[in-house]
């Protein structure tokens, strides 16, 4: 070795190339995996495909896409657009194959439709629509006697197809987004009005027992009192009966005892109205 050279710089170096080399293999083998391909990994070998499929039809366009995204993968960084300019290659077209053989392998439809459209840019056109357009066009059975003007037309009428189911389920979720909320302010309301005719009804029930003391057990215990014979015990009695049972209803129900001056005013003034 050169006497300038450093030798542990150059043994390390050595060591991270072929490292780095090792890496670009394996990356490339799973990526070879993942696209179905079984043959030859070698730079050489897939330029040498590529050039093959250069000229066929929709098969080569996956075939190309295949080795030029294992040469991408299997390239150092950087080379890969100048090897593309070498094979002839305009970089948006190489990118297109790729993306079209890296959809095709997952996905069951693109790999039947590979098989009976026989035009490469029309397979290409397929390739960029959604999965479902691509899915309805997979369920026609007759794709391979189609001619092109028939196959994009099949393809806008899927389009129009999915947008309109597309629009009809939109709106159908609005609408019961609509009826929701419109549930919602039913169950609301109905509360308040359970709520104001529990109300009402209690108001009722109060007035009554107010006005049959007032207008009914006072002028009673005026005439007893009014009568020559002595009444008083009798009529103590009738108001303490009163009070426990009144106070009977207190306790089951956990009420506060309030007085005179603790009721609330708007109690007062709607106890007013009532009588």
């Amino acid at each position: 070795m050169h006497p300038e050279v450093d030798e542990a710089k150059f043994g390390g170096a050595m060591v991270d190339m072929r490292a780095e080399v090792t890496e670009t293999q394996q990356r490339a083998v799973a990526l070879a995996r993942e696209l179905g391909y079984t043959d030859e990994l070698s730079i050489g070998a897939l330029e040498d495909g590529i050039r093959f499929w250069q000229r066929r039809t929709v098969e080569a366009c996956l075939e190309l896409g295949k080795r030029l995204l294992l040469l991408k993968e299997a390239t150092p960084h950087g080379d890969f657009t100048a090897r593309l300019e070498l094979l002839g290659f305009a970089k948006r077209s190489a990118y297109r194959f790729m993306g079209a053989a890296a959809k095709t392998a997952k996905s069951a439809n693109l790999a039947l439709l590979a098989k009976q459209v026989k035009q490469q840019s029309l397979f290409l056109e397929l390739v960029t629509e959604d999965d479902d357009v691509i899915e309805r066009i997979a369920e026609i059975d007759d794709v391979d006697r189609m001619a092109p003007t028939e196959l994009r037309k099949a393809v806008r009428d899927a389009k129009a197809e999915l947008l309109a189911k597309d629009e009809r389920i939109a709106k159908k979720q609005e609408r019961i987004e609509a009826l929701e909320d419109e549930t919602a302010r039913i169950k609301v309301r109905t509360k308040d009005e359970a709520t104001e005719a529990l109300l009402i009804e209690f108001a009722k029930a109060e007035a009554t027992c107010t006005m049959t003391v007032a207008g009914t057990l006072r002028p009673a215990l005026e005439a007893m009192q009014a009568d020559a014979g002595d009444h008083t015990l009798r009529m103590a009695a009738t108001v303490a009966k009163l009070i426990v049972e009144l106070e009977t209803l207190r306790d089951e129900f956990g009420l506060p005892t309030l007085g005179a001056e603790q009721i609330p005013d708007w109690i007062q003034a709607a106890q007013g109205g009532e009588a």
